[in-house]
């Protein structure tokens, strides 16, 4: 009778190979902001996962707004919260490596 290997040293590798990658985990900051129309912009803030202080991810959320053709109101804490933290997608982790932060727009942000 012909004796098949196990297929278990595969999934050792596998399990060796997963608990090796470098996953980024980012913060990301919930964020309203009023434009001058009257408008309520909302856009999420991310940010690399190892604690960024607020006054950073405030600093980030202004310097993307002074990236819009329109105005807004001021961005202070109060707009700007702490949601969640989640694994970085490929896109994201490479946007904030070059930048610092990224920018989810979710409305009127154009």
């Amino acid at each position: 009778m012909l004796e098949l290997p196990t297929p278990r040293p595969a999934i050792i590798k596998i399990a060796i190979h997963f608990s090796t990658l470098k996953i980024m985990k980012i913060e990301v900051w919930d964020t309203y902001v009023q434009r001058e129309d009257g408008k309520i912009m909302h856009f999420d803030i991310l940010v690399d996962g190892s604690a960024t202080p607020a006054e950073k991810v405030i600093e980030y959320g202004r310097t993307y707004l002074q990236s819009k053709a329109f105005g807004t109101k001021t961005l202070t804490t109060n707009e700007c919260r702490f949601c969640h933290v989640e694994p970085a997608t490929p896109q994201i982790r490479s946007h904030i490596e070059q930048r610092g932060f990224a920018i989810i727009e979710m409305e009127n942000c154009k």
